[in-house]
Formats: structure tokens, sequence, C-alpha cells
């Protein structure tokens, strides 16, 4: 490993002086590492080119002739020197550069934003090259760095998601709140009107029969004076259980205000939306929370208008026609339901 004071990737003079990590260095050797690889080889040639000269000389001394002796020594020392500079010092430094180059290539390659390369292109260094171990090292680094970069995208998309369900939870449950009544779970006013008029529409478009029972607790309002506003809340939460147990996916039941309630059955006749009025008068008059009370139980008195056979053009006039149905039960005497062709 690297001291903090050696440099990741050694110098081509520290390569070839082999002074990386040398504390001291003779003054001739301190010399040669600053003596460029390429000087190195023109005085290694240049000296061999004079050890032919040399050869020259002491052949002509012997009688060899001058420019047979300098045709066949200097040419093929010189030559041969060079081929030896090549092979020892210019080929091995060409070589390390051409795979720095090739390393900072693979690193930029996979460097890149869009991640087209894949990191295993760091890995096909031949491992005991000098820089295998850097490139295992930063292959493993981008490796990781990458993975963790993909999970923080994975959290990101999988917390969107969780807020986004959660807003769209917390959204419904707010429309909720807005369209529903506190004590009985019904409709209220404003989901009610709403949630009709929709009814309305969609028996006018399909022509089915739209029955409305408008329903008021005959009285209350001597139940709260008497037993209190809590038995008073009481009766009308049974009301809106009793109400909600009558009701169907397509149908509507609310509470407008008060003791003043409401269920509308779609595709209902007038015989089965009898029915059902008589059957809720039952049940809440019979209920178990009315015994043993010091005042009496409340009753329920109903009026029923029905779209179609009643002629009803839109929902504000089917409900006065339900609501007038509802005053002739209470002048009939309360607890019974009236049809708003029997009343009128």
């Amino acid at each position: 490993m690297a001291t903090p004071h050696t440099p990741i990737l050694p110098t081509q003079d520290d390569i070839l002086a082999g002074a990386t990590d040398a504390p001291q260095q003779p003054i001739v050797e301190h010399l040669s590492a600053r003596v460029t690889t390429t000087t190195r080889a023109v005085l290694m040639t240049a000296a061999i080119a004079s050890v032919a000269v040399f050869a020259v000389f002491v052949g002509v001394t012997r009688g060899v002739h001058l420019w047979v002796a300098a045709v066949s020594a200097i040419p093929i020392a010189t030559g041969g020197g060079f081929l030896a500079a090549w092979a020892l010092m210019l080929r091995p430094e060409w070589l390390a550069e051409r795979d720095r180059q090739r390393m900072i290539q693979r690193i930029e390659a996979v460097a890149q934003a869009d991640r087209e390369a894949a990191f295993d292109v760091l890995l096909a260094i031949d491992p005991k090259h000098e820089l295998a171990e850097i490139s295992h090292a930063v292959h493993s680094a981008l490796s990781i760095a990458h993975r963790d970069r993909l999970e923080a995208i994975r959290l990101r998309r999988e917390m969107n998601t969780l807020v986004e369900r959660e807003a769209r939870k917390q959204c419904k449950h707010l429309t909720t709140l807005t369209i529903t009544d506190e004590l009985t779970g019904l409709a209220n006013r404003r989901g009610f009107e709403r949630g009709l008029r929709e009814l309305v529409e969609r028996a006018q478009r399909e022509n089915q029969e739209l029955a409305l029972l408008a329903i008021d607790l005959d009285h209350f309002k001597a139940l709260n004076d008497t037993c209190g506003h809590e038995k008073g809340d009481q009766a009308l939460a049974i009301a809106g259980d009793l109400l909600q147990a009558h009701v169907r996916d397509h149908d509507l039941a609310g509470r407008m205000g008060g003791d003043e309630l409401f269920i509308a059955l779609y595709a209902v006749e007038g015989v089965r939306a009898g029915r059902v009025a008589e059957r809720l008068i039952k049940l809440f008059s019979t209920h178990p929370a009315g015994r043993g009370l010091p005042c009496p139980w409340p009753s329920m008195s109903i009026g029923i208008a029905l779209l179609r056979e009643d002629g009803a053009q839109s929902a504000a006039e089917l409900r006065r026609f339900a609501d007038q149905a509802l005053y002739a039960s209470k002048r009939a005497g309360r607890r019974r339901f009236t049809h708003f062709r029997e009343a009128a």
C-alpha cells in the first residue's frame, strides 16, 4: 500500500529508476532519475556507437582498411545500440504509457452518468500488471457507489409511493368527513343532496324508478327534554344504523339535520318501498333501547315519493313530494308511512 506521501501512480522516472520507495539514492542514480528515457536511449546508442568507432580504430591500427572497418562496425553497432535501447528502455515505457492511457479511458467510461459501460472493463487488465491493483480498487469503489445509487433510487421510489398512498388515504378520509354525518354515519346534508342529484340523473338516463323516503322521529323533542340529549343522540344513532342496514351499494341514506332523515332506493317500485318503510317503523319502535324509559320512545313517520310514478322532474321536486307525504303521515296520527299519490 502506498504511504500518504507516495503517489498512487509512480512516474515514468520512478518506475525505471526503481526509486519509488527508496529513502536514499546514490548521486549517480539520483542524476539518472532526472534524465528522460529518450535521453538515456540516445546516450546508450551513442555509447555503443563510440565503442564501434573505437573498434574501427583498433582494426585500422592492425592493418584493416578504414572503409571496410567503418562500413562493417559502425552501422551494425549503431543499429544494435538503437534496438537495445528500444527493447530495454523505449518499448517498456511506451507500453506502460499505453496501459496508463487505457486505464484512464476505462475509468472515464464507467464514470459517465449514463453508466453505459460495464464496470467489468476495469478488470480486463492483466492481473500481473502494475496497475491491476489500482484497477480492482477503482472497480470496487465504482461498483459500491453505483449499488448505493441504485439503492437510494429504490428507497426514494418506495418513499414516494408510500407518501402518495398516505396522501390519497388522507384525502379520501377528509372527503368522507366533509360529506358524512358524525353521529349517524349517514351522508350529511351536502353529501346527500349531491348524491340524490346523481341518483336522479342516473335513473332518468337509465329509465329506472327511484323511491325517496322522508323520515321523521315522532316526539323526538320530548325525548331530549325528558331523558336528555344523550338519549336523543342514541335514538338518532340507532335510526342511522337501521337505515344503513337497508341500503345497497347503489342506494343512499342521509341526515339533513335534527331528526330529519332520508333514504333513496334505486330501481325500487312503490310496493317494495312501502315494505322497507313498514320494516323500519317496526324495528325502530320495538328497539330494546326504548324499554324502561321515563319518557316515550320515539316512533317513525315516513313519506314516500317516486320519481317516475309521481312525475318528479328533479331531485328538489322529489324531496318536496316526499316531505308532503311525510306531513300526511304526521296528520294521520304518526307511526305510519304514506305515499305521495295518497297525500295529494
